[in-house]
Order: C-alpha cells, then structure tokens, then sequence
C-alpha cells in the first residue's frame, strides 16, 4: 500500500502543461505519476522495459512515447523525478512527522495531568515498637523541583526540563539561566501547559523560542485572570438582580 493513497492532481497547472497530448499520452503519463507515487522516494527507475510496463504499452510504442513524456521528468542517477510531484511528497512526509511528533508531546502533556491528577501524598508507616525506626523517606528539595535536577530518567519532570534547556541553550541562554526560567513558567501554568509551549516553539523553529514561550505564558495567566474576574461578574449581577426583585436573602453564598 502507498505510504499517501490520495495522489494530489493540480488539474488547472496539470491541464496547461498537457494541452499538446493526446488521449493515449495523457493515460501514459497519468499512470507513470501514480506509480511514482507509489513509488518509495516517489521517483521510477530509468529502465525502458519497466517504464514501458508502468505505462502499460508495448516497448515498442513506449520508446515513442519517451521522448514526449521525459520533458516532464528530471532524469539523474538513474531515476525518473516528477518535481512538482516529490514537492507534494515531501510536504506531506513533512507534516506526518509534525504530527507525529505533536502527538508524542501530547501523550507526555497528558501524562503529566494525570500524575499531577492522582498523586496523594503517602502516610509514613507507623512505629510497630519503641525499638523499630521507619525507613527514612528522601525529601525533595525546592532546587531539584524548581530546576528539573535529579529527576529520574523516565520522570515526565525529567522529560520538561531536558526538552527546554536544549530549546533554550541552542538559542543563546545559559543553561543555569534556562533552568531557572523553565521553573518560573512551570510555577505559573503547570507542567503540562509548559511543556506544550516548549514544543510548540521547538516545532516552529523559532530563532527567539524564549520570548515566545514568555508571551505564551502571560497569555495563559492573562485568560485564567479573565476567567476569575468574568465569574466575580456574574456573582455580582445575580446578587443585584435578586436584591431588585427583593430577595437579598436569596442570593449566591457570600452574596448575602
């Protein structure tokens, strides 16, 4: 099967550049592009025996065929390449990997709101006697939560912080520096939305990913303030409209 079933057909430009076929060199021509595209590397190997079989026509009608249909080829290394065609194939091949790896950072965002979702803080064993001691707990400091430091390899933690300081390194900031900024975003919004927002820089390849984050963040915030102030709002309005209708004592908790 195809790695992209659907061939993309331009018809206007495809109409424009073909005016001068016929019927049969149209049909030729249109079944050398499908199996290009069907193709691995979406191109087809310079062998007339084979191209004569694609076009399903004898050797001998391919052979005057090929010199009517190669105009629009690009013949190197022995391989036959529809330019305007493998542009489309690797724009598609392009977006597959996005996607793909939008996914991935998806799945670990997710991940993330479910640890933060189900972890519940774990009661200490209790002294069986006066001589037992329980088995001491590490603690974690404020630094390694706040910088990512000593987090296991597979901790989704781990995982944040080593995405954003080699976003941020490879732009020019110190790795202390990013340390402290990603602690700092993942303060505000969580884990999960920080991580979205290092991704989604990284994917588009910005040349300044850390201003951009910044703005993301505050945009964030700024729409959960929104949120706040829109509900205080609306506490309000219904507190007035039961006073007006003389029922002050019916209102919403705390609005009495």
């Amino acid at each position: 099967m195809a790695e992209f079933p659907a061939l993309p057909l331009f018809t206007d430009a495809y109409l424009g550049d073909t005016t001068h076929l016929t019927t049969f060199e149209h049909g030729a021509y249109l079944l050398l592009l499908i199996v290009s595209w069907r193709t691995p590397g979406c191109r087809l190997p310079d062998d007339d025996v084979l191209l004569a079989r694609y076009a399903r026509t004898p050797l001998g009608k391919w052979r005057k065929l090929r010199p009517i249909l190669s105009p629009f080829f690009k013949i190197s290394e022995g391989h036959w390449h529809q330019p305007r065609l493998q542009d489309e194939f690797q724009l598609l091949q392009s977006r597959k990997t996005q996607q793909s790896e939008a996914g991935k950072a998806s799945a670990k965002a997710k991940a993330l709101k479910r640890q933060h979702r189900g972890s519940t803080p774990v009661a200490s064993p209790l002294q069986r006697d006066g001589n037992e001691t329980p088995t001491p707990t590490p603690t974690p400091t404020s630094v390694s939560k706040d910088t990512g430091a000593g987090a296991p390899s597979d901790d989704p933690l781990k995982t944040l912080f080593d995405a954003g300081i080699e976003l941020l390194t490879g732009t020019g900031t110190p790795e202390k520096q990013a340390r402290s900024q990603i602690g700092k975003w993942r303060k505000m919004i969580g884990e999960a939305e920080t991580l979205a927002a290092i991704v989604a820089a990284r994917d588009a390849n910005l040349s300044q990913p850390k201003e951009w984050i910044e703005a993301r963040v505050n945009k964030i915030m700024g729409g959960r303030a929104g949120d706040e102030d829109e509900e205080r709002a609306i506490s309000r309005a219904t507190a007035e409209r039961y006073r007006r209708m003389g029922l002050a004592g019916s209102g919403p908790k705390g609005e009495r």
